[in-house]
């Protein structure tokens, strides 16, 4: 008795026992990869997102939102070295940050980019 040749990862066999390569899970085939997702950007078989990020009150996208400045990004708008930075908030001459981030004694500063504007038009580290 001939004993049946073994199917090949990937390969299903179809009815005139040829092979063909099997389907993949993708965004179009399997559904359940997109359902619930805020702001989808793969569209499950033509369907809008059953969640609208805009409909939603107070919610921002994230694309809208500035990213908060560290102390190397600071060098580059001041155009200075770290340890400059560093003295200018030392000595209290630099605006308080509008977010630590960390805990313990290793917090990390960060500002908000319109922090840093403001204190620059009102004439910065004078």
């Amino acid at each position: 008795m001939r004993r049946p040749a073994s199917t090949p990862l990937g390969v299903s066999p179809d009815e005139k026992g040829g092979r063909t390569p099997a389907k993949s899970p993708t965004p179009e085939n399997d559904r359940s990869a997109n359902e619930n997702v805020i702001g989808s950007t793969v569209p499950s078989k033509g369907r809008k997102s059953p969640i609208d990020p805009k409909a939603i009150p107070g919610v921002v996208p994230a694309s809208a939102i500035e990213p908060l400045l560290k102390l190397t990004d600071l060098t580059r708008v001041l155009n200075c070295q770290l340890r400059t930075v560093e003295r200018l908030k030392s000595s209290g001459r630099l605006p308080k940050p509008d977010l630590l981030i960390g805990t313990g004694t290793r917090k990390s500063p960060r500002w908000k980019p319109a922090t840093i504007r403001r204190w620059i038009d009102e004439g910065g580290a004078e």
